[in-house]
């Protein structure tokens, strides 16, 4: 068995995820970075937290507003052993947090709007498009389906 040192890992998408278990990898299993490779098939790392933008037109991030200090536990433990490049006494994610502190997120994407808690018609129309939807979500794909030979789908494999 090689050392950890010695040892490499292959990581399969660059997800928040996978960037988390590289630093535990380097942190408490004692891998060196350089034997660490992330494979993602998209152009930008990063997953559902991926960022893009620049200096003049600013940056976003996809999951930003979920970025908070409720979600997310064992990546801000993660994060709050990684320094900061601009000053190494601080954490990440004090950095984090300070920047979520003076520009706070104020997302509604998931609420409803003018909609209450017991909106009678809200559960009246859900109920009633589910029970529509439902069996042709189900029917269509198992109509596909029983149009292929099944030796031919055995074969397959």
């Amino acid at each position: 068995m090689k050392s950890h040192e010695e040892a490499k890992a292959y990581i399969v998408g660059a997800g928040i995820a996978s960037l988390s278990a590289a630093v535990l990898l380097i942190r408490d299993g004692g891998f060196r970075g350089s034997n660490i490779r992330i494979m993602e098939e998209l152009e930008v790392a990063g997953g559902a937290l991926d960022g893009s933008g620049d200096p003049v037109k600013g940056y976003v991030t996809r999951g930003g507003r979920m970025w908070t200090e409720e979600a997310y536990v064992c990546l801000w433990d993660v994060l709050d052993t990684i320094p900061t490049l601009a000053d190494p006494a601080k954490s990440v994610k004090d950095d984090v947090w300070a920047f979520n502190k003076a520009w706070h997120s104020n997302s509604h994407a998931r609420f409803l709007l003018l909609v209450s808690a017991a909106d009678p018609l809200t559960f009246l129309v859900v109920p009633v498009l589910l029970a529509l939807v439902a069996p042709w979500a189900c029917y269509v794909p198992a109509r596909r389906a029983m149009r292929v030979d099944p030796m031919v789908a055995l074969r397959q494999d």
